[in-house]
């Protein structure tokens, strides 16, 4: 009797495998009518191959015994029909986020499987050459919706060829970056975040990676500059020293914070990496306008007007200092008693608004509609007593 039973379970196991075997030939013919055919017919074959290759994995998966070398293939095959019935779906747009990361996760993990165990490299030159086939067409595809401006679709395309070169051990990094300007599209900025520093990570167009995810990382905390965007300033900077890019953020860090002497270390950092640079010098104008080191300020815009007489921030931020400059020193003049000493500063003050006239009127000549260059203005022509400038500037504003 315990003979009889051994044999028999002798004879069910063998069917088990026979049975695993042949499903996987079913799946394996499917799937070449697959790429023979075009349309429902081949829709219809995919399916079919799916069927028989879920049924023969399905028993793997529960004690079912095939050999190493068919494991391997059956393993191949799985991932290769994964793929043409995901890319058929997509193609279709009849397929949701939920049933596509089951169909990725049950690709890479067979080509996975594929990888590491393929030691005769029966598969390995096959699945590389499909994933690079595969690759490149989503690539193409997912170009030509961007340009449609479908970026949910397009952005579908690029995570699938990122995904399958993930499966042969290889980074897609212009996939990533094509991800992450899907994502900054459909305003989704922490996910674009990542996708940029991703890339930047992988070396994948310098320091500009590092900006990008700078700028996504702030969009993403609606316009706030939170310590984790230092660290990865902090990242871009050891890996770009000399990056003007980089350190102009390190410097807008500082200066959101209220950090001024930190800004202009950066700052001066800056100005030696890119010396006829206009933004740097304005920059550390306003670096030093915030830490009323006027003087240093003045030669900060000077040398940016030196760069681009046209500079039309440079200009009001220079005429503004000397009207502030005068300000207060005439708001010091009126605290003074002595006659004197009162005349002196006086004098002082209305020579500081005076250097202040020629910047802001070069300033509303390059834009004629900026209410705060006509505020000032009109102001300065009154401290200055020059009633008919006053009258004119009045007229304008209303």
């Amino acid at each position: 009797m315990k003979r009889f039973i051994g044999v028999l379970a002798f004879i069910c196991g063998t069917l088990t495998v026979f049975g695993q075997k042949a499903e996987l030939t079913t799946a394996i013919l499917n799937l070449r009518e697959v790429e023979k055919l075009k349309g429902p017919d081949a829709v219809e074959k995919c399916i079919k191959a799916k069927e028989s290759i879920d049924k023969s994995y399905d028993k793997l998966q529960n004690g079912g015994k095939l050999s190493s070398k068919d494991k391997v293939k059956m393993h191949f095959h799985r991932g290769v029909i994964y793929m043409s019935r995901t890319n058929q779906q997509i193609d279709a747009n009849e397929i949701g986020a939920d049933e596509l990361a089951v169909s990725r996760k049950a690709m890479q993990e067979s080509f996975k499987y594929v990888m590491e165990n393929d030691q005769r490299k029966s598969w390995k030159p096959q699945l590389a050459q499909r994933a690079n086939i595969d690759r490149v067409g989503h690539l193409n595809k997912g170009v030509e919706l961007y340009q449609a401006k479908d970026y949910g679709q397009a952005l579908i395309r690029f995570e699938s060829a990122s995904e399958i070169w993930s499966c042969i051990g290889q980074t897609d990094s212009l996939a990533q970056f094509n991800s992450g300007l899907c994502y900054d599209n459909l305003k989704q900025y922490d996910k674009a975040y990542q996708s940029y520093l991703n890339c930047a990570r992988m070396g994948y167009q310098g320091d500009k990676m590092y900006q990008n995810a700078i700028i996504a990382k702030r969009q993403a905390d609606n316009g706030e500059y939170k310590p984790e965007l230092l660290e990865v300033i902090s990242e871009g900077r050891k890996k770009f020293p000399t990056s003007q890019l980089i350190l102009v953020e390190e410097v807008n860090y500082h200066l959101s914070s209220g950090n001024n002497v930190k800004a202009e270390n950066s700052l001066t950092q800056a100005i030696q990496s890119d010396p006829s640079n206009k933004s740097l010098h304005f920059a550390v104008g306003t670096v030093y306008d915030n830490l009323k080191k006027y003087d240093k300020a003045e030669a900060a815009y000077k040398k940016a007007l030196e760069i681009d007489g046209s500079y039309f921030e440079a200009l009001y931020n220079l005429g503004a200092l000397f009207y502030n400059k005068g300000a207060d020193e005439m708001n010091a003049a009126n605290e003074i008693e002595d006659m004197n000493a009162y005349e002196k500063k006086k004098k002082e003050a209305l020579a500081s608004l005076e250097k202040a006239l020629p910047f802001l009127e070069r300033a509303h000549k390059l834009d004629d509609k900026d209410v705060g260059t006509m505020t000032s203005l009109k102001g300065l022509y009154g401290q200055l007593g020059m009633t008919d400038k006053w009258n004119e500037m009045k007229q304008k504003m209303q």
